[in-house]
Order: structure tokens, then C-alpha cells, then sequence
């Protein structure tokens, strides 16, 4: 499974890259993003810390919590996998919304995340058999990573 969501990762991320794209189609094309997010929710079921760590930007809200540091991310990492696995989560889907979209169809973001969320973030909606994961992906260069969480 490792090496399968390794190679997943590494050939979408080479054909993004290597594609030519306008800043705009670039911020209208979500398949980057919905990559990032599902490998993130898959490597976290699986138990794969080191897999979804990367995915993540230096500094993650954790539901309001922030988190900075390699290994505080990956201790807040762990408690999710424990989170998930005391659960048994089966990942249903993931859908991406850009920020315009979540809030036409959600409102406005929760106090605790209202100053977490900007403009320009898109969202990740992982819905599992019992509960659901909102995920924000910021870009940084012509990558995403995982900003916030929050369930």
C-alpha cells in the first residue's frame, strides 16, 4: 500500500508539474488538491504518519490548535490514526471545494478557524461511513498542503 500511494503521488505530481497551465486554469483545475487531500486521508487510515506528514504545511490548525514543528505534527498525526483506527473509519469520498463554493454552500467558517481560512484556500470534504474531516489546502508554489483540520 506504501508504495502505491508513493507512486500515486509522485506520477500526478509529475504530470502537474510538468503541464503547462495559466495561473488561472491553474486556480480552476482542483485535481492537485484532491490528490493531496485523499492521499492524506488514505495515508492516515492506513496508519502511514511518515506518508502524510509531507503533505502538510510547516504550520497545521489542528481544530483550532496549531501545531508547528516535525515532531508535534507528527505526534498530532498519530492521535488522528489512533483516532481513526478506535473507529474504523472507511473513507466513502472526498469532495474539493474552492473557498467561494464552501461558503456558498456551508456559510461562513467557524469562529475558531475564521482567521485560519483566506480566499484563496481551497477545501478538502472527506466523508467516512460515521463522521466527516474538513481539510484547507493552501498552495505553496504549484503545490497544496494541508493547512487546517477540523471534524
Amino acid at each position: 500500500m506504501r508504495s502505491f500511494l508513493r507512486g500515486m503521488l509522485l506520477t500526478a505530481l509529475l504530470a502537474a508539474l510538468l503541464s503547462p497551465q495559466s495561473a488561472s486554469a491553474a486556480g480552476k483545475n482542483l485535481f492537485l488538491p484532491r490528490l493531496v487531500a485523499s492521499s492524506f486521508v488514505r495515508a492516515l487510515l492506513v496508519g502511514r504518519v511518515k506518508t502524510a506528514a509531507p503533505l502538510c504545511a510547516p504550520r497545521v490548525n489542528f481544530d483550532g490548535k496549531w501545531v508547528e514543528g516535525e515532531k508535534p505534527l507528527r505526534e498530532a498525526l498519530q492521535r488522528l490514526v489512533a483516532r481513526a483506527r478506535r473507529s474504523r473509519l472507511r473513507l466513502r469520498s472526498v469532495q474539493v471545494l474552492t473557498h467561494a463554493e464552501m461558503v456558498r454552500r456551508y456559510g461562513p467558517p467557524p469562529p475558531r478557524l475564521a482567521k485560519v481560512v483566506k480566499r484563496k484556500d481551497v477545501f478538502a470534504l472527506a466523508r467516512f461511513d460515521r463522521m466527516g474531516l474538513v481539510m484547507g489546502l493552501q498552495r505553496q508554489g504549484r503545490l497544496y498542503r494541508i493547512k487546517f483540520l477540523s471534524d
